[in-house]
């Protein structure tokens, strides 16, 4: 209801797909979430989303690309660039992966993620 409302709502955009992937309608999932990206290019909440899916489904140069994007729209969120150094590991991006790990360690010291990126690395 809330998108026939508002087309261009990115959170409600973002939760229907996450709706999907729930579902395990990945297809509509990825439909869904590109959709909200088209219409809000950086809206951080369905590009992390969208990045997410790309990761879970092993396509790793589109998760690169997703997380990316969200990561220029909010610069300082740990949790994004831990994505993002994850997705670079997985695509055999080494060294961008550590960078990015530790940009987000200096952000925030106890995130785990970017803390094993950077052991798995070194």
């Amino acid at each position: 209801r809330a998108i026939e409302l508002n087309p261009f709502h990115g959170s409600a955009l973002s939760n229907l797909g996450l709706v999907y992937i729930q579902q395990n309608e990945v297809v509509q999932a990825e439909a869904t979430l590109l959709l909200a990206v088209s219409r809000i290019p950086f809206h951080t909440e369905s590009l992390d989303n969208l990045g997410t899916l790309y990761l879970s489904r092993d396509n790793y140069p589109a998760s690169v690309s997703m997380f990316k994007r969200a990561v220029t729209s909010n610069p300082e969120n740990d949790g994004l660039l831990a994505k993002l150094a994850l997705a670079q590991f997985r695509n055999d991006e080494f060294a961008a992966a550590k960078q990015t790990a530790e940009r987000a360690l200096k952000i925030n010291p106890r995130n785990e993620l970017a803390a094993q990126i950077v052991a798995a690395v070194e």
